[in-house]
């Protein structure tokens, strides 16, 4: 297993530094790609099964990257929102022997929790600098990742919530905040030495990077275990396997969702 998910790290990384560093379409290319096979495990983790109505949040999926591509109206967005909502309601009428309010409720959901939340990575790299603070999002979420399992490994004592995730500990939580923080800083100052940012900028990056890194992964730390609560409510231990080693797109980027509108938030008000 361990060896499954070197392997598969040593492909998919340097594929993952080409298309962020690209940015651009391909960049929203690839999130829209994995958008739609992370709504395709969600919708059949949550309702057993692919229904019509799920129809209508993979359909809405390309749209959404293609507004935002072309125009980021936040009111062609919002519009967008509406127009999925009447669709899926329309669908509960015609198909309402087979279809239930929950799976209206699921398809929607799904929709703004893994397209729309994935999106604020393309939306962090456009930004103002986003080149260099999109990388905040996988180091406060990867880096917290391992280091919560380093340091809940020599030190975990205390369960953090044991029954979403038993392996986890409060001292690992800790620890996957200092390392995430730690590694944004090593990263902001090394890029800073090869980077055109003016001396009164770099004090202030520096600082909004190890905060991003920082609170990026205690919601990091959410997503993961909101993951697993949905996980857990739906009695399955992993969304996928379409990563060996790893297992499916959800599995692998849960914690994602939750750090790319962090960090996007923090740099809108804080850069």
């Amino acid at each position: 297993m361990f060896g499954k998910r070197i392997a598969t790290a040593l492909i998919g990384l340097p594929i993952a530094i080409f298309l962020i560093t690209l940015g651009g379409l391909p960049f929203l290319t690839i999130i829209g790609v994995i958008s739609l096979i992370g709504l395709y495990e969600f919708y059949k983790a949550t309702s057993g099964k692919i229904l019509p109505v799920h129809i209508a949040g993979y359909t809405s999926v390309p749209i959404y990257f293609f507004i935002l591509h072309s125009s980021s109206d936040v009111l062609h967005l919002f519009l967008l929102g509406i127009i999925l909502l009447l669709v899926v309601l329309a669908m509960l009428v015609l198909l309402y022997k087979t279809v239930s309010i929950t799976d209206c409720a699921i398809t929607i959901f799904g929709f703004y929790y893994i397209p729309v939340l994935f999106s604020f990575a393309y939306m962090t790299r456009e930004h103002y600098l986003g080149s260099f603070f999109v990388w905040i999002i996988f180091i406060s979420a990867w880096g917290s990742d391992s280091g919560a399992y380093i340091f809940g490994k020599l030190f975990g004592r205390n369960k953090l919530a044991p029954v979403l995730s038993p392996k986890k500990t409060v001292e690992g939580a800790l620890g996957g905040v200092f390392v995430a923080a730690l590694i944004a800083f090593a990263y902001a100052a090394l890029m800073l030495r090869f980077s055109s940012i003016d001396i009164d900028e770099a004090i202030p990056v520096v600082l909004i990077c190890v905060i991003s890194g920082a609170v990026g992964s205690v919601f990091s730390q959410f997503g993961d275990l909101a993951a697993s609560a949905i996980k857990r409510n739906s009695n399955i231990k992993d969304y996928g396997n379409i990563f060996p080693g790893h297992g499916g797109v959800m599995d692998r980027f849960d914690s994602v969702l939750f750090t790319a509108p962090c960090v996007f938030i923090l740099i809108y008000f804080l850069a």
